[in-house]
């Protein structure tokens, strides 16, 4: 039986690096400017471009670290998304027609008309030190999945990891890692939800016993309109606090202006 599963998984694993492969190939194939590659020629269709941003937000630690999380701090954990959903509006009703209206690929590029190369340089710098600390925790933590399952060491698991990146990242620039994202994303949903199927059926009382610890009184509410800010999470810190942080990611980082 466990021979069967590992047979399954080492399937999946090369019917998708094998679709990555095809995904940056194809892309690779239409690139004729480094418009192409670095933008996607514009062309992209806007809802692959969507199911790509949400896939740059939700990583190995939303997988993860936040499943954990929301276990020890139950429902109001989602109150993080009231700043989120703020902070998406801004950027759709403000951000995005002035970035498009501009025709930049960059957002460093802005900071430079406006400030001076010194600007540019300075917020790629740090852009690039921010990348590299929160890559390397998402490499570390798909690694350590991966190793898992395929008993692989996690070195070599983040050798793995990360040479496939980089390869299809590299070779069809945006257009490949947009495509792939979405298949991402689609991998990501199926799991989740493959996963609530078999833990509720492994559960002695299935859903209802999930229901009754949901429904608890003794357990908190699911929002906290508190207003004490030394209080986390609650509805107030979740929509002006991390809302601000999610307002820099979706608008200002470049992984998201760029799509």
């Amino acid at each position: 039986m466990l021979a069967a599963v590992a047979l399954i998984d080492w399937i999946i694993v090369a019917l998708y690096g094998a679709a990555v492969v095809a995904i940056a190939w194809r892309a690779q194939r239409k690139q004729q400017s480094s418009e192409d590659y670095l933008m996607g020629g514009r062309k992209l269709p806007w809802w692959i471009v969507g199911v790509s941003i949400i896939a740059t937000a939700f990583s190995s630690i939303s997988l993860l670290g936040w499943t954990g999380k929301g276990f020890t701090s139950g429902p109001q954990w989602f109150q993080l998304q009231a700043g989120e959903l703020a902070a998406i509006i801004v950027v759709c009703v403000l951000f995005l027609p002035f970035f498009s209206h501009l025709k930049i690929t960059t957002a460093y590029e802005y900071l430079e008309r406006r400030f001076g190369p010194g600007a540019r340089a300075f917020a790629s710098v740090l852009f690039h030190i921010q990348v590299l600390a929160r890559a390397g925790l998402f490499l570390f933590l798909t690694a350590r999945a991966l190793a898992v399952f395929t008993d692989l060491d996690v070195s070599t698991s983040i050798l793995v990891v990360g040479l496939a990146a980089m390869v299809y990242s590299s070779v069809g620039g945006l257009g490949a890692v947009v495509w792939t994202d979405g298949l991402q994303m689609l991998l990501v949903l199926t799991g989740v939800v493959a996963t609530i199927v078999l833990i509720l059926g492994d559960l002695p009382g299935g859903l209802g016993d999930v229901m009754a610890v949901v429904n608890d009184p003794d357990r908190p509410p699911p929002t906290n309109f508190d207003p004490d800010p030394s209080l986390w999470p609650t509805f107030w810190t979740g929509l002006l606090a991390y809302g601000v942080l999610a307002l820099s990611v979706a608008g200002t980082n470049q992984q998201a202006v760029q799509r």
